[in-house]
Order: structure tokens, then sequence, then C-alpha cells
């Protein structure tokens, strides 16, 4: 093999090594904000479910179209 052929290899070798430290410290940082995100959710629904008893009933569609049809 010539040696610009050698060094061409040596290149994307190089190139594949950088690539994949970076690959691995991406997937890190993604799994890290998906436990964010999941711990994150899961407190909120432990908020909802304490303050249920207090919480107000979410309008049904026909009180929706009701007030809807007062503004039309």
């Amino acid at each position: 093999m010539e040696a610009s052929g050698i060094k061409k290899i040596k290149a994307v070798e190089e190139e594949n090594r950088r690539l994949r430290q970076i690959f691995a410290v991406l997937s890190v940082e993604d799994r890290a904000l998906k436990d964010i995100i999941e711990k994150s959710f899961e407190t909120s629904q432990g908020k909802q479910r304490l303050s249920a008893g207090n919480a107000l009933p979410l309008p049904t569609s026909e009180a929706l179209n009701q007030g809807c049809s007062v503004y039309a």
C-alpha cells in the first residue's frame, strides 16, 4: 500500500474515533435529559393527584359550545 493511502486510512480512523467520542457524549446527555423529563413528569403528576380534591371540574364540550354561542 502506498504512503498516501496509509495516511488517508489513518485520517479516516482518527475521524471515526472522534465521531464515536462525540456520539458517546451526546448519548449520555440524551439519557440524562430524558431522565430529568421523566422525573419532572412524575413529580407534576404527583402534585396533580394531591390537588385533585381541590380541582375545579373541567368544562364539557357542551358548556364550551354554549360559551361560544354567547360571543358569536
